[in-house]
């Protein structure tokens, strides 16, 4: 007779997929492997082999998946600002559903890392913007940014999610008035600017 809770048939899609679903419900930091291989039906060791390693390898995986479900297109002749806006705006949206992926995105963007697809549009945009070769350098800074926002927002545990949403507004307000502020000093010639 076969154990059901041997791999046969597991894919790391649906590994990912349960870790995805614990992060909703308990936050990044709040679930570990054998939370994950009890979701998926499986022994702890079976989900570190399907992986190729064990929890930060995960956290990474779900970080990832999260972070590609904001898929934000570029519309035409929308402006590197109301790109922003937008981007704060889906990212709030998917990212408060998944207490602490904002801050490992705020994190990684801090140690150079881009999220993808969210991060190569973003340059693309920054490029068609006259952002040269500063582009990737500004998108890993705005993504911080905007991340770290979100993760304090995180730390409010019991909040009202009214109260959120206007922190939240308030706080994407600031973040664009200040690009505002250093976008005028970056286009004077000779200036630091935005990624100076």
């Amino acid at each position: 007779m076969s154990n059901p809770r041997i791999s046969k048939g597991l894919t790391r899609d649906q590994i990912v997929a349960a870790a995805v679903m614990l992060t909703r419900r308990q936050g990044l930091e709040g679930w570990s492997l054998r939370g994950v291989s009890e979701c998926v039906g499986v022994y702890p060791g079976a989900v570190f082999h399907h992986l190729g390693g064990g929890r930060d390898v995960l956290v990474a995986a779900v970080v990832d998946d999260i972070a590609a479900r904001i898929l934000l297109v570029p519309a035409r002749g929308t402006g590197w600002r109301e790109y922003v806006r937008r981007l704060g705006e889906m990212g709030w949206g998917v990212l408060r559903q998944c207490p602490g992926v904002a801050w490992h995105i705020a994190r990684n963007a801090a140690s150079g890392h881009l999220p993808q697809p969210m991060g190569a549009r973003l340059v693309a945009v920054l490029t068609e913007a006259g952002f040269g070769e500063r582009a990737e350098t500004t998108a890993l800074q705005v993504i911080r940014v905007l991340c770290l926002f979100i993760a304090g927002l995180d730390e409010l545990p019991g909040v009202d999610p009214a109260a959120l949403e206007r922190l939240w507004a308030a706080d994407l307000a600031l973040f664009l008035a200040g690009l505002d502020a250093v976008e005028g000093a970056r286009a004077r010639p000779g200036e630091p600017g935005i990624t100076e």
